[in-house]
């Protein structure tokens, strides 16, 4: 019996033991799996860490291209500027210059108005000059006529002298206050013919002057 009784406490021992093992075993197959587990929990955190070092990254990378863009965009802008600022200069250049050309132009049309006026005032004045040398000819002419139709009339009247010598006196005084007369009226004609001519020049000086 107690042989019997020896060996079940033997092998309730051994089966102890064997409990004790398969629960050490079996504690540390658990162990093992949260060390795996922690092992891939930590990859994953890793590989996550990775992923965010990866996406910001990227970030700044499209960061710096969009401010490579936004510098580029300046720079066009700068450039568009100042391309337009360089054609508003020649522009305003092209009008400066357009002016000027105008003003040169202006300034020639008046010089050749005026170069014209000139010509037309000395044309004018020739003219006057001219007429004024005709009607000195004409009141020269007329004086010569004059002086010649008082000679042939001196002449006339020394042929009726002495053809009527013989006439009364009375006469001879009639004829002496006819020639009177007539000397009168041919010096009121002189001097209207000189008035009219006088009149004639202050009109055309008066056009002149309107000029």
């Amino acid at each position: 019996m107690k042989e019997i009784e020896m060996n079940e406490i033997e092998m309730n021992e051994i089966e102890m033991k064997e409990i004790e093992m398969k629960e050490i075993e079996m504690k540390e197959i658990e162990m093992k799996e949260i060390e795996m587990k922690e092992i891939e929990m930590k990859e994953i955190e890793m590989k996550e860490i990775e992923m965010k070092e990866i996406e910001m990254k990227e970030i700044e990378m499209k960061e710096i291209e969009m401010k490579e863009i936004e510098v580029k965009e300046i720079e066009m802008k700068e450039i568009e500027v100042k391309e337009i600022e360089v054609k508003e200069i020649e522009v305003k250049e092209i009008e400066v210059k357009e002016i000027e050309v105008k003003e040169i132009e202006v300034k020639e049309i008046e010089m050749k108005e005026i170069e014209m006026k000139e010509i037309e005032m000395k044309e004018i004045e020739m003219k006057e000059i001219e007429m004024k040398e005709i009607e000195m000819k004409e009141i020269e002419m007329k004086e010569i006529e004059m002086k010649e139709i008082e000679v042939k009339e001196i002449e006339v009247k020394e042929i009726e002298v002495k053809e009527i010598e013989v006439k009364e006196i009375e006469v001879k005084e009639i004829e002496v206050k006819e020639i009177e007369v007539k000397e009168i009226e041919v010096k009121e004609i002189e001097m209207k013919e000189i008035e009219m001519k006088e009149i004639e020049m202050k009109e055309i000086r008066g056009e002149r002057d309107k000029r």
